[in-house]
């Protein structure tokens, strides 16, 4: 696997995510490639060749930035089958998901994907039903706040996170937010004006220019306000005594979304994941990245101008996220609470726009990634 580092960080996605009664698969990715294999059985049927991809809606409680990770994973499964994904074609693909709670409650936490294929001439239509099931990919969508013990199983995590979506909750320590107290760790969110204060000689805004913000607790969730036009940066903090592999998302796009042609693979797909962060350090992420020497300002923007509309998706935006994992040399050892066989559940309005274009040297290395660790959810529209 391939990654990217940033001053003393590295970039990097471990495979998310994937319910009962309904079918169910552990992975996000599973779940999209089991939809895009019925749609491809569809489109045979229907003597079709083409879909045009609609919006996947969040559709369960309180807010949610997870639409784009489920269109962006059914997008890619459609791909690799061979499915043409085109702005006109005469069936449409569009869904929504939600949380559900297998056994009345009593089961494990999941998130149900529905979709709907509709052919328009002559008119026809199918709909299917999954669940992810993978607690870190089900904490990712909803936005929740979840510290996992490395060996837990995949009951407990599940168990975690049913907690969490029902009852949110998160530590604030000051500016950073943790999942919970004592966590290695955290999320900073800082803010800098439209117009740089400070720059360096080749115009890009300086570090100094972005302040820390206090995170606000409603209901149970982080919230910091950003104003339309602001900037702004997210801190990855890694207190732990070994490297932390961070899938750091905006309004349920990876920060890797908009990576220049050169560092995509043959399929399109973003070929880095996550950032590294060294041991007993932090590191600002301040926008997406574009190549390894450059990348553009994460922006709060109008929706329309926004680079969750520039990938067509009118999902609730408003989230930043981070998985944290343990990371580590291929030539090296693991830390020693990592699992040697983990198990497949532990493995891995305003929006955000692009603003301008700076300087930010990446740097590519090899890294390990393990279990997932913690999940940690900021909101930061409304």
């Amino acid at each position: 696997m391939r990654y990217a580092a940033i001053l003393a960080a590295v970039v990097g996605l471990a495979g998310a995510a994937g319910a009962d009664p309904v079918k169910a698969k552990n992975s996000l990715g599973e779940v999209a490639d089991t939809l895009a294999g019925d749609i491809q059985t569809y489109l045979k049927d229907k003597n079709e060749a083409a879909v045009t991809l609609g919006e996947v809606v969040y559709k369960g409680r309180g807010q949610a930035s997870g639409g784009p990770v489920v269109r962006a994973a059914v997008e890619a499964a459609l791909r690799s089958k061979g499915i043409e994904v085109k702005l006109r074609a005469n069936v449409r693909v569009s869904g929504e998901y939600a949380e559900n709670e297998e056994d009345g409650g009593a089961g494990r936490q999941v998130v149900t994907v529905s979709v709907e294929v509709k052919q328009f001439k002559p008119e026809n239509k199918l709909d299917l039903k999954l669940a992810v099931t993978n607690p870190q990919a089900v904490a990712v969508l909803l936005g929740l706040n979840v510290q996992f013990k490395p060996d837990d199983d995949a009951k407990a995590r599940s168990v975690q996170t049913r907690e969490a979506a029902d009852k949110p909750t998160f530590h604030g320590d000051v500016t950073v937010v943790r999942a919970a107290k004592g966590s290695p760790f955290g999320v900073e969110v800082r803010t800098a004006p439209a117009k740089a204060v400070k720059t360096d000689e080749k115009g890009n805004r300086l570090i100094v220019d972005y302040a820390a913000q206090t995170p606000k607790n409603e209901e149970g969730y982080a919230f910091v306000p950003i104003q339309r036009e602001q900037v702004y940066g997210v801190v990855l903090v890694n207190d732990a005594d070994f490297d932390a592999g961070v899938q750091l998302r905006i309004d349920g796009l990876s920060m890797y979304s908009f990576s220049d042609a050169e560092f995509r693979d043959k399929t399109g797909k973003p070929v880095y994941t996550y950032v590294n962060v060294q041991a007993k350090k932090s590191v600002i992420i301040r926008g997406w990245h574009v190549t390894n020497d450059q990348s553009d300002e994460f922006k709060v923007t109008e929706y329309a101008k926004s680079a969750a509309a520039e990938l067509k998706s009118t999902a609730p935006t408003g989230t930043i996220t981070a998985t944290f994992h343990a990371a580590w040399d291929p030539k090296g050892n693991p830390p020693d609470d990592e699992p040697k066989n983990p198990n497949d559940s532990s493995l891995s309005a305003d929006a955000t726009g692009r603003g301008a274009r700076f300087d930010q040297k990446f740097v590519e290395v090899d890294r390990k990634v393990g279990v997932a660790r913690a999940v940690v959810s900021v909101r930061y529209a409304k």
